[in-house]
Order: structure tokens, then C-alpha cells, then sequence
């Protein structure tokens, strides 16, 4: 029985399925995925429990009926980084997966599949144009938690609001929001889901570059879908209530700045080299012309002082920001000219790109003594 499959195919699918597993010492099994072989394809499933993958490759075999093997593909991918033919084979027997190459022969031992998971099958999806569907959700991945003590903050919410599709995500510091006009869930979500922002981030890498992704969710599950061309991807919802980040954002502000991108980029970053001293933090002290920009510092107010010229209307004020956050801002979007709304020194303060109507940031300001 022999089993020829395309070697660069076969590495992409691996080192992309094994993003989709988990090694753990309680659980070993969750460090594997699921080879099924068909006469003319093979299928891989990989999974941590909570998200799944699914992809299938063209093969070429000798093979007379379906075979099944779990094993730990981590070795495999390796050796397929050093590999150059242009194609690998395969044999199966009770105990192992056998690989060969022209110079390479190597067995992997295998184990049953009879608890392997496996995602439900979604009976319903939609089609959307990824042009639309990825900017909309890379735009806001950026502001996520990273730490799961509180795992609604890791998730990216989309909720429905006044007919439009907003799309959500906070730290509890920041929030971004982008109004997603030209998208729809209300087929397959009632008001609100939380999807988590780590999956959508391998998710979006994978479908960015194709025309059109299918979606899906079981609410029974409680699983959302993913799906192009011989791609799937599920991932179970974050089953918490999101913050209500609408009464979050600001209203009748007292102070109007603009300011170009890419200057305000370059300074923040020469703010930033002496602000590391002082927990990140610098302060915007404004007034008509623009604003000088500093580390927080009671003993030398003005030490890697630069000035920042901007359109300025309003009352002038000292309001303070982590620079990270700031920075993390303007890395993350695209135009030329930076809107920042204030209320006041205490209040949240509303960022945004003049050229994008859809996407508005909020960060929340350290308090300072002035």
C-alpha cells in the first residue's frame, strides 16, 4: 500500500492544522491530529477543544478502502522543513505511519481515533466577500486582552445595534468599535456572540487572500463556522455577556485636535525612549498651536520633551496616555490624519482616522496631577 501526496502541500496543511492543537501533559492526545485517508484524498482534522480545523489534499494511492491514523504530526513537519523532493509517500500499518522520501525514511506511532473530536456539521451558512469581512475584524483584534483571567475580554463581540453589525473589542484600558455596514449576521445570531480574537486572528491569515468565505453557526453547540474552498474552521462561542462598551463612548467633547500620522508616530516614539522610565506613560499638554508631548515625571516635567503640531480647537488641557496604546492605535489603521476628540483630563478619549467613517478607538486617560 503506498500513498504519494504533494510535499509542500502537505507541510502548509501541517504546520497550519498543528495551530489548531494543544500539548498538554493531562491531555497528550490534544497534541494530535487525524490523518483519514481516501483513495484520491486525504482528510486532516486537528483540534484543542475548543476551536477545529478541518482541510483535505489530493493524493494519489493504491489504496482500496478509507484508513484512519491519530498521531503527533510535530516530528513529521520538521522533518518536511528539510525534505526537497517535490513528493513524499506513505504506508500505514497496526502501529505506525510510515513516511518516505528519496533520502528519508521515518515511522510515526499511531494511536486509535475513537475519541478523536469532531466539529457538528453546520446546516446553515452564508456567503460573504472577504474584502469586506477581514479589514472589518483585523481592524479591531489589536485591542483584545491577552490575559484570560476575564476570557469575554480575549473575544471580539458582534452585536447588532439600530441595524447595523458593530464589531467590538476592549482590554478594559481601550476599545475599538468598527461599524460594519455592508455586513450581516442576523440569519444565524440573535443579538450578540463573542467569537475569540486568537482564533479569528490564525483564521483571517488563512482566508485573507481568497474571494469568498462561508459562515455558519449552531446555536445548539453554540459553534461558530468558518469555511473556504477545502478549508473549515469552528470555534465554540465565548459563552459570557460582553461589557456594554455603547455607554463606554464619549459625547460633547471640549476639545478638537487633528494631526498628521506620521509625525504624530515619529514623536510618540521619541516620547516614548524616556517615558519607559515612567510606566509608559506620556502627556499631551495642549494648546492652540499643537501639543508638547512628555514623559510623566513630578521631578523633571519636560525631560525628552518634543512638540507635536496639530489643528487644535478647544480649551487647552494636560491629559496623560500609555504611549503603548497610542501607538498600538496609529499602527493599526490606515489614513493620513488623526482625529482625537476630548471631554476631559479624566474622561475617555476618542481616536480616529479622518478617512474612515467606520472605525472609532477609545482610550482611557491616566490621571495626572497638573
Amino acid at each position: 500500500m503506498t500513498i504519494n501526496i504533494k510535499k509542500d502541500l502537505l507541510k502548509d496543511k501541517l504546520q497550519f492544522s498543528n495551530l489548531f492543537t494543544k500539548s498538554s501533559l493531562i491531555q497528550p492526545s490534544l497534541g494530535n491530529i487525524l490523518f483519514v485517508f481516501e483513495p484520491t484524498k486525504l482528510n486532516i482534522y486537528s483540534s484543542n477543544l475548543s476551536s477545529f480545523y478541518t482541510t483535505s489534499i489530493d493524493i494519489k494511492s493504491d489504496l482500496k478502502e478509507k484508513k484512519e491514523v491519530v498521531f503527533d504530526p510535530k516530528k513529521l513537519i520538521e522533518i518536511l522543513s528539510f525534505v526537497q523532493d517535490d513528493q513524499v509517500s506513505f504506508s500505514i500499518d497496526e502501529k505506525f505511519l510510515s513516511f518516505k522520501s528519496k533520502n528519508v525514511k521515518a515511522k510515526f506511532p499511531i494511536s486509535s481515533n475513537n475519541q478523536y473530536p469532531y466539529p457538528s456539521k453546520i446546516e446553515k451558512t452564508l456567503t460573504f466577500d472577504t474584502k469586506t469581512i477581514v479589514p472589518a475584524i483585523e481592524s479591531v483584534l489589536f485591542s483584545s486582552a491577552n490575559d484570560d483571567t476575564k476570557p469575554v475580554l480575549t473575544g471580539i463581540n458582534f452585536v447588532k445595534h439600530e441595524d447595523k453589525l458593530l464589531i467590538a473589542s476592549t482590554d478594559g484600558f481601550r476599545l475599538s468599535v468598527f461599524t460594519a455596514d455592508d455586513l450581516d449576521f442576523s440569519d444565524f445570531v440573535d443579538d450578540s456572540i463573542v467569537l475569540p480574537s486568537d482564533f479569528l486572528s490564525i483564521v483571517l491569515r488563512r482566508i485573507k487572500e481568497k474571494k469568498q468565505v462561508k459562515l455558519g453557526f449552531d446555536s445548539k453547540e453554540k459553534l461558530f463556522y468558518f469555511g473556504v474552498e477545502e478549508d473549515s474552521f469552528y470555534t465554540r462561542i465565548i459563552d459570557e455577556e460582553f461589557p456594554a462598551f455603547l455607554q463606554v463612548i464619549p459625547e460633547n467633547f471640549n476639545l478638537f485636535i487633528e494631526v498628521d500620522k506620521d509625525s504624530f508616530i515619529k514623536n510618540i516614539k521619541i516620547a516614548s525612549v524616556f517615558a519607559k522610565d515612567f510606566s509608559n506613560i506620556v502627556v499631551f499638554d495642549v494648546s492652540d498651536k499643537g501639543f508638547n508631548i512628555y514623559p510623566r515625571s513630578d521631578e523633571s516635567e519636560g525631560e525628552g520633551e518634543v512638540f507635536q503640531s496639530a489643528k487644535v480647537k478647544g480649551e487647552s488641557l494636560k491629559i496623560a496616555f500609555n504611549f503603548k496604546y497610542v501607538l498600538d492605535f496609529l499602527n493599526n489603521t490606515k489614513g493620513d490624519i488623526v482625529q482625537i476628540n476630548i471631554v476631559s483630563a479624566q474622561a475617555p478619549a476618542l481616536f480616529k482616522i479622518k478617512e474612515d467613517k467606520n472605525f472609532i478607538h477609545i482610550i482611557m486617560p491616566v490621571k495626572i496631577s497638573v
